[in-house]
């Protein structure tokens, strides 16, 4: 058997009296949860206990050494049992093996934060290595293990390669049915994505709010009004002192905790995911509406005016979707609402149109990116759809609320980009699209868009989505689709069937698209996308 990492740890207490064996043991859990291949003393020792260290080294793609002082100690030959010491046989053992880049490292107790104080082999190997810590028990933890989780499919994928030695699995995105995608089998090291979620985001770039937001993340939001009203940034934290932070009102308690951090993010940067914006509410009821015409503009124009009627503000629409019952059918724009999320203003909504049958969709998409880039706020963008048209034509509408929103705005869009998938079956699109924004190195809260169109009801079936990697990291991507591909019913059942799942998100943040199309043998198809995470 193959695993994608061995875990090396000693079994005492830490400074704080934890139980370090079990604290280990639950980043285990949380590992196997995530889908990876765990080495775990307290799974595996059986028999001959040297044998058996040594076969789990052998056969993982790389080791992961959970410092603390008695392992620093322990691993040098110091500890209580000397040169016979099991920590001492991994350490020694797993560095042969594996070399020191496929040797990762976590931090579990405060004190051994500053690497130069450890002792010894350890220090002298590994002193010189970005580590992940999880020296407390609070949100910080569960964020740490997802880092380690990326850590190690980054290294295991790599010890996959032709040549290497390693276990390799668990790092392929799951869609409905909670199985790899087909193409997993085919990728190559050279195709997977850069280990993005590893690099953090430079502490003196952040303004106030993103300091309000990490406060928040570090269980430390009661702090965020006062640091708000004393314009408290990032570059602030990195100079504050005890004493000012006292002066702020923090306790000596989460004094200490803030300055640990903040030495941390000042060298490591600050890990995306801490800076994510608050989750939208779920979607309690969602509604959908309908405009058509004979000309694209008029049916958007009679959509938005729909909208208006049933009181719909700027933030409160979830999708909107051009699509039509073939090139030569009326254009039809379908969207879906709810009352339920936060009211940020007046709807009045921008339009962005590209129609043309001599242009490509790639000439499409580059000036639907290019316009969507410039938007003040990723929050802005409503929709970026397609569809084919008459005369071997394509239409690509990117709608955007106008002006300034009430309240908090998201990040801005960065460096947006596009994917574009074909298939001989829709499915097969889109299972095709999960594998390429996977390779891409694409995360949860990065995809601002999904689009399903073709060139006609027997042409391929075309999935486009668009990204950003300057967009905050949610976590390893969980791109999950619904689909319906039918010609029993009417467009109003697809809607309603669309809709009605939608109730079990927790978060609006969780949905995607939702994105139709015309197909052959008068069928539509109808697909919605959407992250699927614990908190789904």
């Amino acid at each position: 058997m193959s695993f994608d990492a061995f875990l090396t740890h000693d079994w005492g207490t830490d400074e704080l009296g934890r139980s370090n064996h079990a604290r280990v043991g639950r980043v285990a859990e949380a590992l196997r949860a995530a889908g990876l291949s765990i080495w775990f003393d307290a799974d595996e020792m059986r028999g001959d206990i040297n044998q058996q260290m040594a076969d789990g080294i052998d056969h993982s793609a790389c080791c992961v050494v959970f410092v603390t002082e008695r392992y620093v100690l322990k691993a040098s030959g110091k500890g209580e049992a000397g040169a016979d010491d099991n920590c001492k046989f991994e350490f020694d053992y797993g560095l042969r093996r594996k070399g020191v880049d496929r040797m990762l490292t976590v931090v579990m107790e405060p004190r051994c934060r500053k690497p130069g104080a450890w002792a010894g082999s350890v220090g002298g190997k590994l002193g010189g290595k970005l580590y992940v810590d999880l020296c407390e028990d609070d949100g910080t933890f569960d964020a740490g293990v997802r880092r380690l989780a990326d850590d190690i499919r980054y290294v295991s994928s790599r010890a996959s390669a032709p040549g290497g030695v390693g276990a390799g699995g668990g790092g392929h995105p799951h869609h409905a049915g909670g199985q790899p995608p087909p193409l997993a089998h085919a990728l190559s090291s050279a195709d997977l994505p850069v280990n993005r979620h590893s690099l953090g985001v430079p502490l003196n770039t952040l303004d106030v709010d993103a300091v309000g937001r990490l406060l928040g993340a570090l269980g430390l939001s009661k702090y965020a009004p006062r640091f708000a009203q004393e314009s408290v940034g990032g570059a602030d934290l990195v100079g504050l002192t005890d004493s000012e932070l006292e002066e702020l009102g923090v306790l000596a308690l989460h004094r200490r905790r803030l300055l640990v951090k903040a030495a941390e993010f000042a060298h490591d940067g600050v890990p995306a995911h801490l800076l994510a914006p608050p989750p939208e509410p779920p979607l309690r009821r969602v509604r959908w509406v309908e405009a058509r015409s004979a000309r694209w503009d008029d049916a958007l124009a009679t959509l938005q005016a729909q909208l208006r009627e049933r009181g719909i503000r700027r933030g409160q629409i979830v999708a909107v979707d051009a699509h039509n019952n073939g090139p030569d059918a009326e254009a039809i724009f379908s969207a879906f609402y709810s009352h339920d999320l936060p009211d940020r203003g007046e709807l009045e909504l921008t339009v962005h149109k590209t129609a043309s049958s001599e242009l490509g969709w790639g000439s499409f998409y580059d000036q639907a990116a290019a316009h969507a880039r410039a938007l003040p706020s990723a929050a802005d963008l409503v929709a970026i759809t397609a569809s084919c048209t008459a005369g071997d034509g394509g239409v690509l509408y990117t709608l955007a609320y106008a002006g300034r929103a009430d309240g908090a705005l998201s990040p801005g869009m960065g460096a947006l980009e596009w994917a574009e998938v074909r298939g001989d079956t829709w499915d097969g699109a889109a299972h095709a699209l999960v594998e390429q924004l996977w390779r891409k190195g694409v995360r949860n809260g990065q995809i601002v868009a999904i689009d399903a169109h073709n060139n006609g009801p027997d042409a391929p079936a075309i999935f486009s989505a668009f990204y950003s990697h300057d967009l905050p990291d949610r976590g390893e991507l969980s791109l999950s689709f619904s689909a319906q591909n039918t010609r029993d019913y009417g467009w109003a059942t697809f809607y309603e069937r669309a809709a009605a799942p939608l109730a079990d998100l927790k978060s609006a943040d969780n949905l995607v698209a939702i994105t139709a199309s015309c197909n052959t043998g008068g069928r539509g198809v109808l697909y919605v996308w959407t992250y699927k995470t614990e908190a789904s």
